[in-house]
């Protein structure tokens, strides 16, 4: 989430005068690698099984976060291409496996669990990195280091913790498709009406969860109208986004039964809504050029930093709408 910052800081305190590497340019070649990968996701994880595709696809995690140890521009690039053939292994065997223990009175409890455990990493780390930054206007190299060190640590102990994820071979018995089966399979389910039109849904959901995991921190830590302290704002920023998305998570999911009592479509149009809201905050309370680097110029109104945190839970929230409910639909169809 906070990639341009650490890089842009590394240019600004000299550490690395020349490293011209953009933060948001890596997290495009990501999620531009994982559309293409996500196509070849299912027969991996058919062909490993959820348990080991985890297992493997994590390590594409920690290698990319190693990248905080060492700012290299020429591996940068190559361990975002890396994270995004790992990324839609993860979610698509994570996806499995949820679903494998689940059934269909079950699964909308555990989607909504499951995306609150998700997020509250995102409300530790980011409560980690606001102390870590509160103090200074620029992330110098021991805070880097500091941080790199943390978040390699909690990644192995995460990918060591996955040996212990039960096996789940009552799942894996049921598909005898091959990879090729499977992947042909996959573009016969795009095809159809439904999935075409919940496609757009989808289509949707990524540029939100874009903006709010790679680009809001980033304009709130880039915009020099929120004070000193805007970089650790955008950890704050971080937080409440993090909470947002808890929140969601725990109240379709504990209360998942009471909820959807009246089916998914509220509780999506709510999250549309809500998110309608937060990007018409966002485009009043930003600079026009907050995405390029440090700026001192003024959006619609001064920036307010009331405003600016007030809408990163909108954000959270309104995304935890969309993510519950597009999983509990997913696993829905699986179980059928």
């Amino acid at each position: 989430m906070f990639k341009a910052l650490v890089y842009n800081s590394a240019v600004e305190t000299g550490e690395k005068p020349n490293f011209n590497v953009n933060g948001l340019v890596t997290n495009g070649i990501v999620y531009g690698v994982f559309a293409f990968a996500s196509w070849l996701a299912p027969s991996i994880v058919l062909k490993l099984g959820p348990r080991i595709s985890l297992m493997l696809a994590a390590l594409t995690y920690l290698f990319n976060i190693t990248q905080l140890l060492y700012l290299n521009k020429y591996t940068i690039y190559p361990a975002s291409v890396i994270l995004g053939i790992g990324a839609p292994i993860i979610w698509t065997a994570q996806g499995t496996f949820l679903a494998s223990n689940s059934n269909q009175k079950t699964i909308t409890r555990n989607s909504g669990i499951f995306w609150a455990m998700n997020m509250s990493s995102a409300f530790i780390g980011n409560l980690f990195a606001y102390f870590l930054f509160k103090d200074s206007d620029l992330i110098e190299k021991g805070t880097r280091m500091t941080m790199g060190y943390v978040l390699t640590a909690c990644s192995g102990a995460g990918i060591a913790l996955m040996f212990l994820l039960r096996p789940t071979p009552w799942a894996e018995e049921k598909s005898q498709e091959s990879m090729l089966t499977t992947l042909k399979n996959s573009w016969k389910l795009f095809l159809t009406r439904d999935m075409l039109m919940f496609s757009i849904t989808l289509f949707y959901t990524g540029l939100n969860q874009t903006l709010w995991g790679g680009v809001y921190s980033t304009c709130i830590g880039y915009t020099e109208g929120f004070g000193e302290d805007r970089k650790a704002m955008a950890t704050l920023s971080g937080i409440i986004v993090a909470s947002g998305e808890v929140i969601g998570g725990i109240l379709f999911g504990f209360l998942g039964h009471l909820t959807v009592k009246r089916g998914r479509d509220p509780i999506i149009i709510l999250g549309f809504i809500l998110s309608m809201v937060a990007y018409f905050l966002m485009f009043i309370n930003f600079p026009p050029d907050a995405t390029m680097g440090e700026t001192n110029a003024i959006g619609y109104i001064s920036p307010n930093k009331g405003l600016a945190l007030f809408t990163s839970f909108i954000l959270g929230f309104s995304d935890a709408c969309f993510m519950t409910q597009v999983s509990g639909f997913y696993c829905f169809l699986v179980t059928l």
